[in-house]
């Protein structure tokens, strides 16, 4: 049994601890805990090389062209107003009608710019029609209708008659106006009208323009008689079938331009 050997202490000293004996055993120290480990990161060169990927399939998400994209094959059914006009030459957008080959009637002449021969003036932004006619003295533009668009004429030369027939109701009524050079008349959409130089010794000429590139015609005259033959005699207040025809043989039924003289007409039976 080993011997412990105690300190000795007075009352009028401290009590001092003895030296360790070099014979006692001395636990040995424990190594501090070593910290814990992280996970090491990626290598930088594979990090590196995964940003630049993915910047460059967002820029190329973002940034590419429309033309990129694949076409619609319905696209061209509804273009844009500036796609249509760009299809044009800058030399669509002038005429000169005068030079334009001319319609000629026994009662005039007429210059006709239609969408039919110039498409430009069908693009959304235009859409009209423009017409120069040219009537000797009493020379008509037969009655006709324009079912889809509302015209407006200047006169240029001489003094034209122009009319109206409104609405059938209670009180039927004709617009009639004169309209000498310089002057503008209107005509409503839908409804028959038409005009005759009333000049006594010279010729009348007047530019006409439509709200509508395909305003179309109606001729009162060929309408009238497309119809059954017994209903265009019964129109003409109940004239025989061959006195209706011959009529009708003798109209000019194109409606543009044309003299119409009622003792011409050779009546049959």
């Amino acid at each position: 049994m080993r011997r412990v050997r105690l300190a000795h202490c007075s009352t009028h000293s401290a009590c001092l601890p003895l030296r360790p004996s070099p014979h006692a055993s001395t636990p040995n120290p424990q190594p501090p805990s070593p910290p814990p480990r992280t996970v090491a990161p990626r290598s930088g060169r594979l990090v590196k090389a995964l940003a630049v990927a993915v910047l460059a399939a967002a820029a190329a998400t973002t940034a590419a062209p429309v033309g990129a994209q694949e076409a619609d094959p319905l696209a061209d059914l509804f273009p844009t107003a500036s796609a249509l006009q760009a299809r044009f030459p800058d030399s669509a957008f002038a005429i000169n009608a005068s030079s334009l080959p001319a319609l000629k009637t026994d009662g005039g002449a007429i210059i006709p710019v239609l969408c039919a021969n110039n498409p430009v003036l069908g693009l959304l932004d235009i859409h009209m029609e423009y017409l120069s006619c040219t009537l000797i003295p009493g020379g008509h533009n037969l009655p006709h209708i324009h079912p889809r668009g509302t015209k407006a004429i200047l006169v240029t030369v001489g003094t034209l008659t122009v009319y109206i027939v409104d609405e059938f109701g209670p009180v039927p009524r004709t617009i009639v106006s004169t309209v000498g050079a310089g002057g503008i008349a209107f005509f409503p959409r839908g409804l028959v009208h038409g005009q005759y130089c009333a000049t006594g010794g010279g010729h009348c000429k007047f530019s006409a323009l439509t709200n509508s590139a395909d305003a179309g015609f109606i001729a009162v005259a060929g309408s009238l008689c497309g119809a059954p033959i017994k209903a265009v005699a019964a129109s003409v207040g109940g004239s025989t079938e061959a006195t209706a025809a011959a009529v009708c043989a003798r109209l000019d039924i194109g409606g543009a331009c044309a003299v119409i003289d009622a003792t011409d007409v050779s009546i049959a039976g």
